[in-house]
């Protein structure tokens, strides 16, 4: 249940904070006020497509908070659970906020815990069920009836669907194999040929899996003792393997301070210490030039090298691939020219999968179609009733359900007849109605009014309401095209759905406004040279007023009072 909404910078709404009532709260205000707007809002709120639109012109950001009693609501808490939050007391409430910047940044959170618009909206679907102003069109639209039924037959459906849509997937894949491999010799000669070709280029060259990486490496090393080489023999010579090099320039100086020796012994000295120093560089000369063991490559290696990187790399440009990739499409390759070469075991193989798949998938979907049956008549029987109570005492409601057309495509495959499957199964549904007495059954979107099609649209939810596990239904118009005692009759249908789901609904029909339990007001006024939305909680005297306006215009009469009193005390004391 929706406890309370806070929007900011919405359209032309600049701030509003609402408190809701438990049962049915009734919207009311003039045309364009903003009564759709707070609709919008909440579907929002709990998932629905955000927009920059909606940012109130001059505002940064727009901003939407609400309120939700959980109500021990056990599918709402699973799901929470699957997203990762976690509810210590049903009794808790749960806090949603949306924020959507003119960046397009979009925060969400709910309960301080940041989520995305996918669990928003999974969140959602068990908050509220929104009912737009022009959503009984759906009735006019066929393809949408089985997706009405099965929503009444959903707790029924929900865990068979499940296994049907594994089950089909599996079905569906095979179906495309099996049709994107139907043979074609000529074809597949063409193919095989071009298979070959490249099998026979990609097994020539005996890819090895991280070779071109390794022979970048080994080229790289080779390159280095290329350089180390040089510099290692410059060395060498510089310290003791050429003439005029360190170690001959110091034998000259030791000669020369022995020859001083003679004539003093200081020298000796030097040359003692000298001696030790060329024992040094001897030993340094010898680390230097066995530091690094560093084969000696010839051209010829370094030739076969760079020959072999270039062929890979010549052919990773050609197809597109990496070395993993192409060895990876090798094998791709072997096993589709074994595919050409031996067709018709390949095809005999996917053929008897396919069948079995749709062996299993039809039986589940057969399950399924017996359920819709089922449901079928309960709902028919459900919706007369409801109907009745709408003033529409010899309406007759009608479910036909229809099985799928033959899959032509596997006739060439399958002597027997199969049929074309799809993500709901086996089943085409079309309401049909008899809204007269004496008329022949036709489908609902050929005979129903604008004012017939709100009392089927209104039977049907509050049938689902029954069903759904939302707590919160919200109606924007769906009295559309009604008056008098029909319009009574939808009051007290809304009234009645308020007992045990909280009820929103936007209305300009004063029978369904008495029947509320809170009504508010909603109006502009000019503001600063803006345009800006208000809330007020109507006093049950205001309510008389607003009552008696809506059934009379903006002069009322003591007349026009009394009935609206007289309105709101019937509905109230039911």
């Amino acid at each position: 249940m929706l406890i309370s909404l806070r929007i900011e910078n919405f359209a032309i709404i600049d701030q509003v904070s609402i408190d809701f009532s438990e049962r049915m709260t009734v919207l009311s205000g003039e045309t364009g006020a903003g009564k759709s707007i707070i609709i919008d809002a909440i579907g929002i709120l709990c998932g629905g497509r955000g927009s920059t639109d909606f940012i109130r012109k001059g505002s940064q950001n727009l901003f939407i908070e609400g309120l939700f009693s959980l109500q021990k609501n056990e599918k709402l808490l699973l799901q929470l659970e699957e997203i990762g939050i976690k509810i210590e007391d049903p009794e808790d409430a749960l806090l949603i906020q949306r924020e959507i910047h003119k960046s397009g940044r979009n925060v969400i959170k709910v309960n301080q815990r940041p989520v995305n618009v996918t669990m928003l909206k999974q969140i959602g679907r068990y908050l509220v069920d929104i009912h737009g102003q022009n959503e009984h069109q759906a009735l006019l639209d066929s393809s949408r009836h089985l997706e009405l039924l099965d929503l009444y037959a959903t707790e029924s459906l929900e865990v068979i669907k499940e296994e049907y849509q594994v089950s089909f997937a599996l079905y569906r894949d095979l179906r495309q194999t099996l049709l994107s491999k139907k043979f074609d010799e000529q074809e597949a000669l063409q193919r095989l040929n071009f298979l070959e070709f490249q099998f026979e280029e990609l097994n020539s060259l005996d890819l090895v899996a991280d070779e071109d990486q390794e022979l970048l490496q080994q080229s790289k090393k080779m390159q280095n003792a290329q350089v180390m080489n040089q510099h290692l023999s410059e060395i060498n010579q510089l310290m003791t393997d050429q003439e005029g090099s360190v170690d001959q320039q110091i034998e000259r100086v030791l000669y020369l301070l022995q020859t001083l020796g003679r004539l003093e012994d200081q020298y000796l000295s030097f040359a003692e210490r000298l001696s030790g120093f060329q024992i040094d560089l001897k030993e340094l000369s010898r680390e230097i030039a066995f530091s690094l063991d560093i084969p000696d490559y010839d051209d010829q290696v370094i030739d076969a090298i760079q020959k072999r990187l270039s062929q890979l790399e010549k052919v990773q440009k050609k197809y597109g691939r990496t070395i993993e990739d192409l060895i990876s499409y090798q094998l791709e390759l072997a096993k589709e020219i074994d595919q050409i070469k031996n067709f018709e075991n390949y095809q005999k193989q996917t053929q008897d999968a396919f069948l079995k798949a749709y062996q299993e998938t039809y039986y589940l979907a057969h399950k399924i179609s017996v359920l819709r049956q089922e449901a079928a008549k309960k709902i028919t029987s459900e919706v007369e009733d409801q109907l009745k109570e709408l003033y529409m005492p010899y309406t007759e409601f009608q479910v036909k359900i229809s099985q799928v057309e033959e899959d032509s495509s596997m006739r060439s495959f399958f002597p027997e007849t199969l049929l074309r499957l799809n993500e709901t199964g086996l089943d085409q549904v079309e309401f049909y109605a008899v809204t007269n007495l004496g008329e022949e059954s036709q489908p609902l979107a050929r005979i129903a009014s604008g004012g017939e099609l709100s009392r089927f649209m209104l039977a049907l939810k509050t049938i689902f309401a029954r069903n759904q596990a939302v707590e919160t239904l919200i109606f924007d118009e769906i009295d559309t095209g009604v008056s008098g005692r029909v319009a009574s009759a939808i009051a007290s249908k809304m009234a009645k759905i308020g007992q045990t789901k909280q009820v929103l609904c936007i209305t300009h029909l004063a029978q369904v406004a008495a029947a509320a339990n809170q009504q508010l007001i909603i109006s502009k006024e000019i503001n600063q040279e803006r345009t800006i939305t208000q809330v007020d909680y109507l006093t049950e005297e205001e309510r008389v007023a607003m009552i008696a306006s809506m059934m009379s215009g903006e002069v009322q009469s003591d007349s026009s009072l009394q009935v609206a009193q007289d309105l709101l005390t019937s509905y109230q004391n039911n």
